[in-house]
């Protein structure tokens, strides 16, 4: 009786929040520009982006099949004349792909969190009515359990979405593009975005956006700390991830591949675009694209050995892997692992648990390759003999054009990039292209 009770007060008050947000729409005609712009910023753009072809293909559909509902006139949709039919009616019809199989549950769900924002920001009100809300959910408890039914008859793949690297997978296909990008810049993109979302377990966009301001010097390795992120996109779990060196295998040393992205350098970092690593309108696109052109270039039998199916990577690959692959080990702190990746340790944990650098060098060392039942895994990165002076301060801005740009922070680790890249030289004098300006 009191799970009901619950139940009908939760209905009763999304009914009264709907009905006080729609009549007081026009209160919010008062509000500035400026206000609008900050409510505005709640969604991320790039979510925003995502939720465009979703939207349309609704648009289209209601159009089509329910007119009435759409206001020919400004061309938007009479949201506040939806009922609780409309939105599955739409789910139904979409859920196909044009050669018949499913979609996957994520895509589908992509199109509810479209129609659904869209809905709370036209009528300004922070739920759904709750019969609207019930068919929604109830539509999707039938969909996910008839996916299930479809992966068991072998109509729809087991796994959705793109597959994760191994390490063995991670290490060859670094490996690959070292060997056949001979475009320089290409090259650099390609090797540090495959590296750094590995070892930051952390999404493309991410490693895309990071700047010289988020890297911060600690006592035998770096720091990154992002402001924020898709998942706590205010900030509130923010957490330094170490990255340490892995000397014993320069191929994927983190330490090495950003040396050699501040060496080959030649605008100055920070100069400008708010002092990312790479142009941030590009970097991403052409990560992804070599993704693709390198899986349809290869054949079967070198996917095989790349342990890799056709199509299945993606710009979360490296996340997905290292995430997998940090698990795996009996010494990784999960807790530890959750915060590196962003994830939530639920609420009552989070109040109790606290985040320690401890937990984070761990996961670091793994991530990089280091092996924690080998003496290795505690060795020293390449370094300077402390307390000597390496370089004059007009030597510094010699060899590094951005240097007068760089913060404190990132001025700090760079007697790592360039012990780093001193140790492995004739390792990069054999491997990288004669291209590279290095």
């Amino acid at each position: 009786r009191a799970a009901k009770g619950g139940r009908a007060r939760k209905s009763q008050s999304n009914t009264t929040e709907n009905a006080r947000s729609i009549d007081n729409t026009a209160g919010l005609s008062t509000l500035s520009s400026a206000a609008l712009d900050m409510m505005n910023k709640r969604t991320e753009n790039s979510t925003k982006d995502n939720y465009k072809s979703k939207l349309n293909s609704f648009y289209k559909w209601l159009r089509a099949k329910n007119p009435e509902l759409w206001d020919s006139v400004s061309g938007v949709v009479r949201w506040s004349l939806l009922n609780s039919a409309i939105i599955p009616n739409f789910l139904s019809e979409e859920m196909w792909n044009k050669n018949g199989t499913a979609k996957s549950q994520s895509t589908m769900g992509n199109y509810r969190s479209a129609i659904s924002n869209s809905y709370k920001d036209a009528l300004h009100c922070t739920c759904l009515p709750s019969d609207m809300d019930k068919s929604i959910s109830d539509f999707f408890a039938g969909y996910k359990r008839n996916c299930s039914k479809l992966k068991e008859k072998g109509l729809m793949k087991l796994d959705e979405g793109k597959r994760g690297f191994t390490m063995s997978g991670y290490r060859l296909t670094v490996m690959h593009g070292l060997k056949t990008i001979s475009n320089s810049k290409t090259l650099l993109i390609v090797w540090f975005h495959l590296i750094y979302t590995w070892n930051l377990a952390a999404r493309l966009a991410s490693a895309v956006n990071l700047r010289t301001n988020l890297f911060g010097k600690s006592i035998d390795c770096f720091y990154v700390q992002f402001a924020n992120h898709k998942g706590d996109e205010d900030g509130d779990n923010s957490w330094p991830k170490h990255i340490y060196a892995n000397t014993f295998d320069p191929l994927i040393c983190p330490h090495l591949v950003l040396a050699v992205v501040v060496l080959c350098d030649s605008g100055g970092l920070g100069a400008s675009d708010a002092e990312r690593i790479f142009d941030v309108s590009t970097a991403g696109d052409i990560f992804t694209s070599w993704l693709v052109t390198m899986m349809n270039s290869l054949s079967d039998d070198e996917l095989l050995r790349m342990d890799i199916s056709r199509g299945d990577l993606g710009g979360q690959s490296g996340r997905k892997g290292s995430t997998t692959y940090l698990s795996s080990f009996e010494s990784t702190n999960i807790t530890a692992l959750f915060q590196r990746a962003g994830w939530s340790i639920g609420a009552v944990s989070e109040r109790y648990i606290s985040w320690t650098p401890g937990g984070d060098q761990t996961v670091g060392r793994l991530a990089c390759g280091l092996v924690p039942d080998n003496t290795n895994f505690a060795a020293l990165p390449p370094h300077f003999v402390p307390g000597e002076e390496i370089l004059t301060p007009a030597e510094w801005k010699s060899l590094f054009s951005g240097y007068d740009n760089y913060p404190y922070g990132f001025q700090s680790i760079l007697p790592l990039l360039l012990a780093s890249a001193v140790y492995h030289s004739e390792w990069l004098k054999t491997n990288l292209p004669h291209s590279c300006a290095l």
